[in-house]
């Protein structure tokens, strides 16, 4: 009997002890090097055919046909041999974010587990954001501003995207068809309104509809020049002469209007009032020694403290961890500046072969003095420009902008303001093989 093999196991020798019924135990070995006990009956019946193994073969087979299953956002890549204490299979999965994932397979089965943990978040932010919008919506709606189904603030204002090529709200080129297209979104609704050889037809044609559609909903809701916000020019004028250093919040709190009222006055106005900046400067050298003193205080207390906005503390928190590296002597930059006071950003940083955004980080941390330059926009003759487009009506404003050296919204500005005859290009959009 010794040596006898039935199915993957092999008997050993007798260990001398018996079941409960009597039966003699045979300590086998079985063909992956474990070994086991058991009775010479299920030996020959085939009840037991391994030390367990063939069990884990078969069930191993059986998940097979698993792989490559779909539930929610994971799919199932293989077994990752893991199991649970209770003996729950772990499987490895795929989600759609990319990631992978060790997920219990019954729970992948019932759903219970849907993500690597991307939809909770997604969730979480779809929640914040229906939040965020339902607020907004319903201040609009206190203010009378959102009303059927139409933001009467957009419909009224008169200011033109800066995509926009036509110059006009509505109007765009169809380079297909080579025809101006006029379109109106109203409340929700998309009209299309027509195709047109001439531009002058699509305005016109854009024109009309917001007599239509637009007019009676400003006219109905818009609140009439009486209940308009009114201040003093003059007490205005002798307010900002006397508090020269007050923000535009403190002159709309001693007004009682909104700060908005404030700068359209100014501008009303013609007034000389420079705007003031709502960051606040602080010194390296004590907030560093603050944040050493206080460990534990978060960015937000440190903004709360010193009174200045996140972004503030976030450059100067950057400074004082040297997040980036820059190796300028303060001193120098400063006598640098004083003796070269016409200098722009990108002088400044090319000298000191730094990036511009850390320059500025720098100077603002240690509070050096130094005011932006603008460059001046030049001046084209504008019957040589019209000239020039009519000679080569297939360039693109880019190329025209190159060709006269100047910027490109300098040349879209002059497009528009002029009406030259310009006809929008559009590249058509590049198609990515993916095979």
């Amino acid at each position: 009997m010794i040596g006898k093999k039935y199915n993957k196991l092999t008997i050993i020798e007798k260990t001398g002890d018996k079941t409960k019924s009597g039966n003699l135990l045979y300590l086998c070995r079985c063909d992956c090097g474990n070994t086991c006990e058991t009775t010479l009956a299920k030996l020959r019946s085939g009840h037991t055919k391994s030390c367990g193994c063939l069990i884990n073969d078969v069930a191993a087979k059986k998940f097979e046909k698993y792989v490559g299953m779909t539930n929610n956002k994971l799919t199932i890549i293989a077994d990752s041999g893991k199991r649970t204490k209770a003996g729950q299979r772990i499987v490895l999965c795929q989600c759609d974010c990319g990631n992978t994932c060790e997920v219990i397979f019954a729970k992948f089965n019932n759903g219970y587990t849907k993500s690597c943990g991307c939809l909770s978040i997604e969730k979480k932010m779809q929640k914040h954001s229906d939040e965020r919008n339902a607020k907004k919506i319903a201040t609009l709606k206190e203010k009378n501003i959102l009303v059927e189904n139409t933001n009467i603030a957009v419909i009224a204002r008169n200011t033109i995207m800066s995509t926009n090529k036509s110059g006009v709200t509505g109007v765009s080129y169809d380079n297909e068809r080579n025809r101006w297209i006029a379109q109106i979104t109203f409340q929700g609704e998309h009209k299309h309104l027509g195709r047109f050889i001439k531009k002058e037809d699509a305005i016109k044609a854009r024109k009309e509809a917001e007599e239509k559609y637009f007019k009676p909903l400003i006219d109905k809701y818009s609140k009439p020049e009486s209940e308009k916000p009114k201040i003093d020019r003059k007490k205005l004028q002798a307010y900002i002469k006397k508090f020269p250093d007050a923000p535009a919040k403190d002159i709309a709190s001693h007004f009682n209007v909104s700060i908005t009222a404030i700068l359209y006055h100014i501008n009303r106005y013609n007034l000389k009032y420079n705007k003031k900046s709502r960051t606040k400067t602080i010194d390296q050298v004590e907030f560093e020694q603050f944040v050493e003193r206080n460990p534990k205080l978060s960015k937000k207390d440190l903004a709360k403290h010193f009174n200045v906005t996140m972004q503030t503390v976030n450059i100067h928190m950057r400074v004082m961890n040297k997040d980036f590296n820059i190796n300028i002597d303060i001193e120098e930059l400063k006598e640098y500046i004083k003796n070269n006071p016409a200098i722009n950003m990108d002088e400044l940083s090319k000298h000191f072969n730094v990036n511009r955004r850390q320059l500025f980080d720098v100077m603002k941390t240690h509070n050096i003095k130094y005011e932006r330059k603008t460059p001046r926009g030049r001046k084209i003759d504008v019957e040589k420009l019209r000239d020039y487009i009519i000679e080569n009506p297939k360039l693109s404003q880019t190329k025209l902008a190159e060709h006269f050296k100047v910027s490109l919204p300098t040349i879209d500005r002059y497009i528009k303001e002029y009406d030259l005859p310009y006809i929008p290009k559009y590249s058509p959009r590049k198609k990515i093989n993916l095979h």
